[in-house]
């Protein structure tokens, strides 16, 4: 079930109390290069991204095990479909994948080289780029910057992979690294893999960024956080904006030989409304369920519970072979991956990048109450499990839910419905 309307309007007036990272910037709000701008009234260069990441301590190398709780890269393409994308010769040739991070991880290069030949993937080209300058300090984002690069490459072996790394993860630096991607054309996905350190609207700065990405056709990914429903209050951004697919977090449930059995909502995943943001048109024509006319989060989900989770090869953070990473910056490169198959089905037909997907989403994919004959076809719809509350807690059920949204992906079908489809 999902929350009661008396819950819903008992959540609308609780404010909740957290413990967060309070960062100010050195810097002005107008600075020159890479970094984000912004008015006195919507300031972000005191606010500052916070990994979407989990893990539970499994197992470090050297050696690699793969289980339905220790999930190696073929697990996770059988599971979705990946596999049969990939025999159908769809693997994101000729596309590249962003990914924003903050400082640093200094080995990924050889370390996505040991990650691939451990699993049979080939290795891509991967651009590492610095907008603002070298790294002067290391954030901790090791093993983040580890699971955003070698999941999304699993998701599309073939795609150019470019991370962008913010040279502090203040915000001024973390959306700079977008304009920086739009001004050299680094790709036309982002995945972003973080969330603010507080809850806070989605300011008029990047709001302009992501009509940036809009008018490029560049489709946005952002991480819903791993602390649960969201609390009465504007979300957590960038996923709570309009212009960016929020990607929230699942515990998904296969056999050994990665076939998919279900799933259920990751207590962690992160979701709910975002008061302050009308609902918008592709989301009331469906008629989610949205007793406040709000925007809802997450839009897609999949796995991301760190009993559920994956591999990674970090040498610097881990000292190599680590098991389990999950969190919602999981499924965020793993989505981001998918759209890069996607943009190359496209490329086939003539058509240009997805871009902005939402409303297709919503109103072709989903159907009015989830009555589209593609939603059954395309998407996994997670029906059973709540998320840890900060502030209401929100279940899973028929259909687009806060806790899971509108689930997760049958990539060898979803590609294609996506793909195909100019108007997407």
């Amino acid at each position: 079930m999902l929350a009661t309307d008396s819950e819903m309007k008992k959540a609308s007036i609780i404010i909740a109390t957290f413990l967060v990272l309070a960062v100010l910037a050195i810097s002005p709000i107008v600075v020159s290069g890479y970094a984000a701008t912004g008015s006195s009234q919507s300031s972000i260069s005191a606010e500052v991204a916070t990994p979407a990441i989990a893990h539970v301590d499994v197992s470090n190398g050297p050696t690699v095990t793969c289980s339905p709780t220790e999930l190696c890269p073929s697990l996770m393409q059988t599971a979705y479909g990946v596999n049969l994308l990939q025999g159908k010769g769809v693997n994101g040739t000729g596309q590249s994948i962003a990914i924003v991070d903050a400082c640093e991880q200094t080995d990924i290069a050889s370390d996505l080289k040991t990650f691939d030949a451990q699993f049979g993937l080939p290795n891509p080209t991967l651009n590492i780029y610095y907008p603002q300058g070298s790294c002067t300090e290391n954030y901790g984002w090791g093993p983040e910057i580890s699971m955003d690069v070698e999941w999304s490459h699993v998701m599309a072996p073939a795609a150019t992979i470019n991370l962008v790394i913010a040279q502090t993860p203040n915000f001024t630096d973390m959306y700079g690294a977008w304009k920086y991607i739009f001004d050299n054309k680094l790709g036309n996905v982002i995945s972003n893999s973080w969330a603010s350190s507080k809850a806070v609207a989605c300011r008029p700065p990047v709001q302009a960024l992501l009509k940036t990405a809009e008018l490029n056709n560049v489709t946005v990914l952002a991480a819903n956080g791993d602390s649960g429903g969201w609390p009465s209050g504007p979300g957590y951004m960038p996923a709570n904006c309009v212009g960016a697919i929020g990607v929230g977090g699942t515990s998904l449930d296969i056999s050994s030989t990665g076939k998919y059995i279900s799933e259920s909502a990751w207590t962690g995943g992160g979701g709910g409304y975002a008061n302050g943001t009308k609902e918008p048109y592709y989301q009331s024509h469906v008629k989610i369920y949205d007793p406040l006319k709000v925007l809802g989060k997450p839009d897609v989900s999949a796995d991301a519970n760190p009993s559920t989770g994956v591999w990674i090869y970090d040498t610097p953070d881990e000292g190599g072979w680590s098991c389990c990473w999950g969190g919602t910056s999981l499924p965020t490169p793993t989505w981001a991956g998918f759209f890069a198959d996607v943009n190359q089905i496209r490329a086939s037909n003539g058509y240009a990048p997805a871009g902005f997907v939402t409303p297709f989403l919503y109103l072709t994919v989903y159907g009015v109450k989830g009555s589209s004959p593609y939603y059954k076809a395309d998407m996994h719809d997670v029906t059973k499990g709540c998320n840890t509350p900060l502030g209401p807690q929100f279940c899973a059920g028929k259909g687009w839910s806060p806790a899971t949204g509108l689930g997760s992906y049958k990539t060898n079908t979803l590609a294609f419905t996506i793909g195909d489809n100019k108007t997407a």
